[in-house]
């Protein structure tokens, strides 16, 4: 495609070249013709003694007109090719643009390309990571304290590793705005479609702090820390110590598990 770009200019411009350089010499020959010069002499009826002089001011004029004839030539020349390299630019810019866009091009289809994979792979990972349940499977006492026996489900499809369970109580039924729950390291591995008890959560404060609320930190193979939140209520039916009970608690007001 270059190749026949660069000829269908360079071709048409060494032609007019030539034709510029034959139309040169033949005006230049015709203005040194000594012939020519001497019929011009006679032809303007000048006595003997002028004739040499006439002569000599024809072939000094001759001489200029030739020199003049070989400046037109050379601008000649000097067009053609300015119009050919102005040409040549014109084309080289247009094909400069057209290969920016296809650069542009190629980097936002690589991009996209890199999106949609990145898109595709989180999108298995949400399919295929640990997804941890929390339950509470009961509620006790351990001297006089009321504690609730914590467990957590993995529904996900791979193994979930406990980090850390935090959690705090407190009197007040709707989630705290800057919770300051706390709790030790854990590392219990939980198997996909497994439960795993994380131990008791002693009630702090009697019975006026009656909400408990906190998360469960894991890991899985395929995806970095998540986090699951619980928030509970224990409450007494009866009198009786026996009487105890829990259920979930402003589940709308909790942050959403990542």
């Amino acid at each position: 495609m270059a190749g026949g770009v660069g000829g269908s200019l360079w071709f048409p411009a060494i032609n007019s070249q030539f034709d510029i350089q034959i139309e040169a010499e033949e005006n230049a020959n015709e203005y040194g013709d000594s012939t020519h010069i001497a019929v011009e002499c006679e032809a303007a009826d000048i006595v003997s003694a002028s004739a040499d002089q006439c002569i000599d001011t024809e072939r000094e004029a001759a001489q200029q007109a030739e020199r003049n004839e070989r400046d037109l030539e050379a601008q000649k020349t000097m067009a053609v090719w300015t119009q050919v390299m102005g040409k040549a630019a014109i084309i080289g810019m247009g094909v400069g643009i057209v290969g920016l866009m296809l650069i542009f091009t190629t980097f936002w289809e690589t991009r996209k390309a890199a999106d949609s994979a990145a898109a595709t792979y989180d999108a298995y990972v949400s399919i295929e990571r640990a997804k941890l349940s929390f339950s509470s499977s009961e509620t006790s006492f351990t001297g006089s304290v009321p504690t609730v026996v914590a467990s957590v489900t993995n529904v996900g499809k791979s193994v979930g590793i406990v980090k850390q369970i935090a959690w705090g109580w407190s009197s007040d039924p709707a989630w705290p705005s800057d919770p300051n729950f706390t709790g030790p390291p854990r590392h219990e591995i939980v198997e996909p479609s497994k439960m795993e008890d994380l131990g008791f959560i002693s009630q702090e404060g009697g019975m006026e702090h009656r909400f408990l609320r906190g998360y469960v930190l894991y890991e899985s193979p395929l995806a970095p820390d998540h986090k699951t939140h619980f928030s509970i209520e224990i409450y007494q039916e009866t009198e009786m110590p026996y009487g105890l009970k829990y259920r979930d608690a402003n589940l709308n007001d909790k942050p959403g598990d990542t």
